[in-house]
């Protein structure tokens, strides 16, 4: 196989892509939606926080600490993962089966 060929393949695995995924991205947000509900529903009791141990870099360390930011300052490259709710877990599934067996 060219490079041309390589790019053409490439191409048409890319447009499948995004026509199977099309339908799920319609159908998805409406799914969520329809089941959303708030998952903090108390104010926030800073005496009941507790930190995540193994969570966080090495690199992350007291003497590295150049105090607070700004509030607009940006956090790039910053990802936070949830669990999701038993009640949301079924709704996740059936998405993201559609997806795959597309």
């Amino acid at each position: 196989m060219n490079a041309a060929e390589i790019a053409s393949a490439y191409l048409r695995a890319a447009v499948l892509a995004v026509l199977f995924s099309a339908p799920i991205l319609l159908v998805a947000p409406n799914a969520f939606a329809a089941s959303s509900f708030p998952l903090i529903v108390d104010p926030v009791d800073e005496s009941q926080r507790i930190a995540l141990s193994g969570n966080t870099s090495g690199e992350v360390r007291p003497e590295f600490d150049r105090g607070p930011v700004d509030d607009a300052f940006p956090l790039n490259g910053i990802q936070l993962q949830l669990r999701r709710s038993p009640a949301q877990e079924p709704i996740s599934s059936v998405a993201t089966s559609s997806v795959a067996t597309r």
